[in-house]
């Protein structure tokens, strides 16, 4: 998320809640990783709860760079027309 402006320390500060500063990066932070808002903040998505194991899949894929989060995307979608 370096081209948000936000840095390793930054998150990390986030991570561990020592910093609310990422209330103002909610919207950029939600197009990023293509969810809603309301999915950052409460792990659901108008109403809906995600499973656990879906919302653990989401955090390691949006940890992955741009390249093997490509690749993940199109084993997905291989896999889905299986």
């Amino acid at each position: 998320m370096r081209h948000l402006g936000i840095t390793d320390q930054v998150f990390t500060k986030w991570k561990y809640e020592n910093s609310k500063s990422y209330l103002k990066y909610m919207d950029e932070i939600s197009d990023y990783l293509n969810v809603t808002v309301d999915y950052l903040m409460n792990g659901t998505e108008n109403g809906t709860e995600y499973p656990q194991e879906d919302v653990e899949l989401l955090n390691l894929i949006h940890e992955l760079s741009g390249p093997k989060k490509k690749l993940v995307r199109n084993i997905i979608i291989e896999l889905s027309s299986i």
